[in-house]
């Protein structure tokens, strides 16, 4: 595109000569439901949905339209519940609760056609897709080169692909009520059962640094050098460094919460008499 600050030549460490808005939508949709079904005199029972879904929420994706922005990175929220209650008689009920609750979280890259291993064979074979990571790294001067390295240009490379990861919880509650003269008894249990489920079985994208080390002839003690141009080392494809990684492998974590409990409320009567 044409610049759009005429007064800036968009140089290494200066001012960019171009900037354009990007829009960064982040859609929710929410709903919920409720049912309610009197069973008979005795008995009712009530039942919730809840559904959430965001997208994108974690990513703003500010790259071009027709570059292969990822298609989705937000998350889902799904809760069912419900609710029986009993009536024993005049003095005595019980609610009985059970709910289930899952969030996944979704993460999906850009570019899903494209194959990092095309250009960067030592990956290994995965479901991975995207642009490889590459930064770019000047070097303020020769003495501090490993300790005070500054950034030049932005970087290049995509968000990798990812599984999206669910967390399941289910929850059973009761609570028993009896009326006893005085006394009101209440006793009940709460259990909890959490899980948490990241499949992680693609490996990470590959990763490239450029330093300037090659076009500043580092290389080569004794002869002239200079600062150098982390992005010509680049378009010359000599890299400083770069890193790949093994494809990594699913966790799943469990838990679970216990409690229980009993109550008894004394009311007292208190008679006042005024002469």
């Amino acid at each position: 595109p044409v610049p759009t600050i005429a007064n800036s030549p968009g140089l290494p460490d200066e001012p960019p000569n171009y900037l354009a808005q990007v829009s960064a939508a982040k859609d929710f949709n929410a709903y919920d439901l409720r049912l309610d079904w009197q069973i008979s005199p005795k008995d009712s029972l009530t039942g919730f949905y809840t559904r959430n879904v965001a997208n994108p929420w974690f990513q703003p994706l500010g790259t071009p339209p027709n570059y292969g922005n990822g298609s989705n990175f937000g998350y889902k929220t799904f809760i069912y519940q419900l609710v029986e209650t009993h009536v024993f008689g005049p003095r005595t009920l019980n609610d009985f609760h059970l709910g289930w609750f899952n969030n996944p979280q979704i993460r999906v890259g850009q570019n899903l056609n494209f194959d990092p291993r095309s250009i960067f064979p030592q990956q290994p074979v995965s479901g991975q897709r995207g642009l490889p990571k590459m930064d770019f790294t000047g070097i303020t001067s020769l003495s501090n080169q490993l300790s005070n390295p500054v950034t030049l240009y932005a970087g290049l490379g995509d968000y990798g692909n990812g599984i999206a990861s669910n967390q399941p919880d289910i929850e059973i509650k009761d609570n028993f009520t009896h009326v006893m003269g005085k006394h009101t008894i209440k006793t009940g249990a709460d259990l909890t059962y959490y899980q948490s489920f990241s499949p992680n079985s693609f490996a990470a994208l590959p990763s490239f640094n450029f330093s300037g080390v090659w076009t500043g002839n580092k290389g080569n003690p004794g002869q002239p050098q200079s600062v150098g141009n982390a992005f010509a080392d680049f378009l010359l494809g000599v890299a400083n460094s770069s890193a790949t990684s093994l494809p990594g492998h699913d966790t799943k974590w469990y838990d679970q919460d216990e409690q229980f409990y009993i109550q008894d409320t004394w009311q007292a009567t208190h008679r006042l008499t005024v002469n």
